[in-house]
């Protein structure tokens, strides 16, 4: 490293740097303001599929926002299109676990974000993993229509928790 030439290193390792004031970053080029509302666009233009966006978008921008934002042009409109995708993503993803039914065996959720599978992760796997023991069980009583039942399955609580997540996530908006 031979100052003022520039080089590329870990993030990490450039954080530390500007934290003591001891370089300039240079953003990478998808947090560009053009590259982003051109993402935008794309993610406004196809409800049915997500933009292509680095895999650590959020985390990324967020810590270039919070330690570097003198070294990027245009910060307020970086913050506002990087918000402004987060909302039609999330709205997507809302949209996409609100179409959940029992015939749904498996999702296929391509150029989705870090943030956004955690965010996802727990209701989807529960609400999968609950259709197909409802599966089950419906496959399991057609078998046994002859034969007396002792009990019946009670509903599951996870179904009624998905649809009162979903809810309060719709009321928020």
């Amino acid at each position: 490293m031979r100052p003022p030439n520039p080089i590329e290193v870990p993030l990490w390792l450039a954080l530390f740097f500007k934290k003591r004031d001891k370089c300039r970053i240079s953003p990478p080029e998808w947090l560009e303001p053009e590259a982003l509302e051109q993402v935008l666009v794309e993610e406004r233009g196809n409800q049915n599929a997500f933009a292509p966006i680095p895999f650590h978008y959020v985390e990324v921008a967020k810590d270039l926002l919070e330690c570097a934002a003198d070294d990027l042009p245009n910060v307020h409109r970086i913050r506002s299109i990087l918000k402004d995708i987060e909302d039609v993503r999330r709205g997507k993803v809302e949209r996409g676990l609100r179409n959940f039914d029992q015939n749904t065996t498996s999702v296929v959720l391509r150029n989705l974000s870090a943030m956004e599978l955690n965010r996802i992760r727990t209701i989807a796997t529960k609400a999968l993993d609950e259709f197909r023991t409802f599966d089950l069980q419906q496959g399991g009583e057609a078998e046994h229509e002859d034969e007396p039942t002792q009990s019946q399955p009670q509903p599951s609580a996870d179904n009624a928790q998905l649809r009162e997540a979903l809810q309060r996530r719709a009321e928020r908006r």
